[in-house]
């Protein structure tokens, strides 16, 4: 295309100059194609030099134009593929990629570990919308194909597949599935160029009509939404197809600092591939301008281009860091620990029944205990059967604040805490509360396999799952305690990248157990029937783990010491003569064949040093018991000090022979628990615990056994925390509740969850194991006190990262004031201004009316306003634990008062105060004042948080420090 100037083609009019010249002053006015020396001071001649000087300055400008915007899509090209980050550091066009490594004996890389993984469902996320005619439509994923080993796949695509769509006319409900695979050949073919979901998902439209013939379920499908921004109008189908495969296939990553990655490349590429010496030299001296010229435009234009990128990407970053609203609270209350008040009012909750029936809790009892039971009858069922779990989700506010209201310390009595939520999100909110404070983390991480779920993209399955575990190990390891543990489950896909990441991390190595699952499975050439757990720990006392034969030992001593009504010679034999008949047992076990007369299960040990010991000390005999005369003494020496002998002496576990000329020897009292073995055998089926509770399934579950043998040995103490952020089913809970009915002690769980299998699998799971330690068929029988481990269970919602997304509010303020600076407010603060008072990052004003704070979600293919529960997301910003919970009513006002201490304030007392205050005048702050003292809410208070107005003494606001701990450790935050 040829260049304009001043609307004159450029070289048209050089060309018509020079003709003019030639004109004017003759045919020898040029020489080799230049103005002759002897006509260049003419007027003419001058023109035309001008008109050329012009002519070629546009053409160097054209060049370098060409060269800058080459260069920098060179550059760009290689982090970006269809719109998502990829990050290679490439040292050149020709050669490999380099990695930033700093001189390290051994380094560990993966391409993705300046990232944020953030798909973190590990299925795809199924999606529902409601069409105008009432129809409900929903897609799923069928199929997930991923690549094994890191194969260089192609792209993967959301495949529908019409034939096996199902309509539910009696729901009015639509299921339509998908696969998410690579294209056939023939697919390939097909959708060629650019756009290939989008064209895949339009020729499969024309299919609708082969597979779906209701005509109600078609027109739900045909009929058009409004205009879009361009114009056009598309089908509801068209739009919602359009949200899924997007939110599906978008945003597995965000990159913890954008701007200095892509700002340190761009340098790198500039010197290594722009600024080539070798083409300079050849070049010479005087095009060293033009190469600094380009290499300027480059840098300037590409920086701008950065700062913009960048702008998203940070907002993208604060929207994933914030700490998350918890979105809703419920409790899971055990009857027993129900005042007998209350039990009229569960008695008459029919919702609550239902869920009883539901969950097979009421037995034979079931016909009449649901509607149509009487007051009496469900009244005695509930006292008689007192481990039932009352669900306050199912109750009105009044009821659940005086229930509440109820208990003393009501954190001292929660068992355990559900979380639904992302598995990076959940613990950075809870690590407050929690800092210092598990004494087990033990999770069981998709395993990266082919048939696993996990979803990565642009080929990088192992460096995608290093990401995502990098950043969930990491966000748990401040809340275990100096002598707690993490416990890892992995198989041998990914187990040496999982214990080389643990390497990088500040928490040692305690070992690698291997799980003999007993169950061969071929993959490859090799029969595995084994997978690992990793033990990770700072304490260096031994790991010791329950032994089932040792139990059975103790146990049958027990029976035959209650069946011969003493320890006589009758039962001394029988006991031996048992053990020792028992091939299950090893050696060792089979040791343990005595019982002294305190009734105390032991073996004989030798007493003897294993080398010399020189000091006298060590050969001193002792003295027989009934003759009063020395004993032998071992040919090297006792193994122990005389003062420990005295010791065992004084606790009767020196074992001595019939005379003096008997070598005494020791007792050896069996230990029900053993060293943790680098080997777990263990051949039951997970899937088995789970359907015996009837109604459940999950496609990958442990043994509870496992996790009892695991967690027995990471949680000796009573009052242990244990948690599990990843918690699919519900497994860690189920065996920390066998533990503590086994051995009375009280340990507590904290499980997050952000699958479906939250409601439909993981918290039937818990009330049903609550009620009742034994299930067969889904029917419970033998429930004792013992089922009495679990008090209370506290269950909550939070906000996710699509939520975050989808509440997303842009504010068009005035931006005249932003005139001189516009370029660098909508390269670098336009996202963040515009969107600084929505809810999701926190507005101050609206937490005058804290109870109605809501969010904007999009939620099943609806937009809904959901209410936040700001007074518990506060709680755990300030890691608050909670005695006591308070609703106290000034006639219409409702003050909503948590009364406890933080980790900021320990051994104080800290109240905080909840109101709306929204148009209060000074008389409203005077009432308010007056109220709060009559009541004596702040009497014994030490530290006092208050939302709103307020004119309590001493009261600090709690706007600002929430603003500040919601976004706490986030860079480039909105406040």
């Amino acid at each position: 295309m040829r260049k304009k100037w001043g609307g004159v083609d450029l070289n048209h009019a050089l060309e018509k100059a020079q003709r003019q010249v030639v004109k004017v002053l003759g045919s020898d006015s040029f020489e080799n194609g230049e103005i002759a020396e002897a006509y260049a001071d003419t007027p003419i001649s001058r023109e035309y030099l001008d008109l050329k000087n012009r002519a070629e300055s546009d053409q160097h400008r054209k060049a370098l134009e060409t060269d800058v915007y080459n260069h920098l899509y060179a550059f760009f090209s290689r982090y970006y593929e269809d719109g998502d980050l990829i990050c290679k550091r490439r040292y050149s066009q020709n050669h490999r990629y380099t990695i930033p490594y700093n001189g390290e004996e051994v380094f560990f890389h993966w391409v993705n570990k300046d990232q944020y993984y953030i798909k973190t469902d590990e299925t795809l996320r199924n999606y529902q919308w409601k069409s105008l005619t009432g129809v409900v439509v929903r897609f799923t994923a069928d199929e997930v194909c991923a690549e094994k080993d890191n194969v260089q796949g192609a792209q993967r695509f959301f495949i529908p597949k019409w034939s096996n769509t199902n309509w539910d006319s009696i729901r009015g409900s639509l299921t339509i599935p998908f696969d998410y695979r690579h294209l056939t050949s023939e697919e390939k073919k097909k959708y060629k160029g650019s756009n290939k979901q989008k064209k895949i998902i339009n020729a499969s439209l024309n299919e609708i009509n082969e597979h779906i013939t209701d005509e109600d379920v078609i027109s739900a499908l045909s009929s058009l939404r409004n205009p879009n921004a361009t114009g056009e109008s598309e089908t509801h189908l068209e739009y919602h197809l359009r949200q899924y495969t997007r939110r599906n296939t978008s945003d597995f990553f965000i990159h913890k600092n954008l701007e200095s990655f892509l700002s340190y490349e761009l340098d790198f590429y500039l010197k290594n591939e722009v600024l080539n010496i070798d083409i300079i030299e050849r070049a010479g001296e005087s095009s060293m301008e033009r190469w600094l010229q380009l290499l300027n435009l480059i840098k300037s234009i590409g920086a701008q281009i950065i700062q913009f990128l960048a702008q998203i990407e940070e907002f993208q970053k604060m929207l994933w860091e914030k700490k998350k609203f918890v979105m809703e609270t419920n409790y899971c209350i055990a009857i027993h620990r129900i005042p007998l008040e209350f039990h009229e009012e569960i008695v008459n909750n029919e919702e609550q029944w239902k869920e009883w029936a539901s969950l097979s809790l009421l037995g034979d009892a079931f016909d009449g205990l649901t509607q149509s039971g009487s007051y009496d009858d469900r009244s005695n069922f509930i006292k008689q059967n007192d481990s039932l779990m009352l669900d306050t989700i199912h109750f009105n506010e009044n009821f659940v604040d005086r229930l509440l209201a109820s208990f003393d310390d009501i954190d001292v009595e929660i068992d355990g805490l559900l979380v639904h939520g992302d598995n990076w999100q959940a613990p950075r909110l809870l690590q407050t509360r929690y800092h210092n404070a598990l004494r087990c983390v033990h999770i069981d991480p998709p395993y990266n396999t082919a048939t696993g779920g996990f979803l990565y993209k642009n080929n990088y399955q192992h460096s995608s799952w290093l990401s995502m575990m990098h950043d969930r190990i990491d966000v748990a390891i401040p809340m275990i305690n100096s002598e707690g543990a993490f416990l890892c489950h992995i198989d041998e896909h990914e187990q040496e990248r999982l214990h080389a990441l643990f390497s990088k991390m500040r928490i040692p190595d305690g070992g690698t157990i291997i799980w003999d699952k007993k169950n061969p499975i071929l993959r490859g050439k090799i029969t595995a029937r084994h997978e690992y757990i990793l033990w990770r720990t700072w304490d260096a006392s031994e790991i010791r783990m329950p032994s089932p034969n040792r139990m059975e030992i103790m146990k049958t001593a027990t029976y035959l010491l209650n069946k011969h009504g003493e320890n006589n010679d009758e039962c001394r034999k029988d006991f031996h003569n048992w053990v020792k008949a028992q091939n299950h047992f090893s050696g060792g076990e089979k040791a343990y064949s005595y019982i002294d007369d305190d009734g105390r299960v032991y073996q004989s040990v030798y007493m003897g040093a294993p080398v010399p010991m020189n000091d006298r000390k060590f050969h001193i005999p002792l003295i027989h018991p009934i003759t009063n005369k020395p004993c032998p003494v071992p040919p090297n020496g006792w193994s122990r000090s005389p003062e420990t002998i005295n010791n065992l002496l004084d606790e009767n576990r020196i074992i001595f022979g019939a005379d003096e000329k008997v070598q005494p020897r020791k007792k050896e009292f069996i230990d029900p628990k053993q060293p943790m073995q680098s080997v777990i055998q263990d051949g039951k089926r997970g899937l088995n615990d789970l359907r015996s509770l009837g109604g459940l399934d999950f496609p990958y579950c442990h043994p509870v056994s496992l996790y009892e043998t695991l967690l027995d040995g990471a949680t000796s103490q009573s009052e242990s925390l244990v948690m599990d952020h990843f918690a699919g089913s519900g497994t860690t809970a189920h065996a920390v509740i066998n533990l503590n009915r086994r051995d009375q002690v009280k340990r507590k769980f904290i499980l997050v969850e952000v699958g479906e299998q939250f409601d439909t699998v993981l918290l039937p799971r818990i009330k049903k194991v609550a009620f009742s330690s034994e299930w067969k068929k889904g029917i419970p029988y033998g429930h004792t006190e013992k089922d009495r481990s679990l008090r209370i269970v506290k269950y909550m919602r939070l906000e996710s990262y699509e939520d975050a997304l989808d509440s997303i509010e842009f504010d068009s303020q005035d931006t005249s004031k932003l005139e001189n600076t516009i370029e660098d407010y909508t390269l670098k603060y336009m996202l963040k201004w515009e969107t600084k008072d929505c809810e999701t990052f926190l507005n101050p004003v609206k937490l005058m009316t804290p109870f109605d704070y809501q969010l904007n979600l999009y939620v099943n293919g609806e937009n809904l306003n959901w209410k936040v529960d700001m007074a518990e997301t506060f709680n755990y910003l300030l890691g608050m634990k909670v005695r006591t919970r308070q609703v106290h009513m000034d006639e219409n006002r409702r003050y909503l008062i948590f009364q406890g201490e933080t980790r900021e304030h320990p051994n104080r007392i800290t109240v905080i105060i909840w109101r709306n205050t929204v148009d209060w005048k000074e008389i409203d702050l005077e009432r308010d004042k007056k109220f709060v003292s009559e009541k004596k809410i702040i009497e014994e208070a030490d530290v006092i948080y208050v939302n709103g107005m307020s004119s309590i003494v001493g009261a600090k606001p709690i706007e600002p420090i929430f603003k500040d701990k919601m976004f706490a450790n986030v860079s480039k935050s909105p406040q």
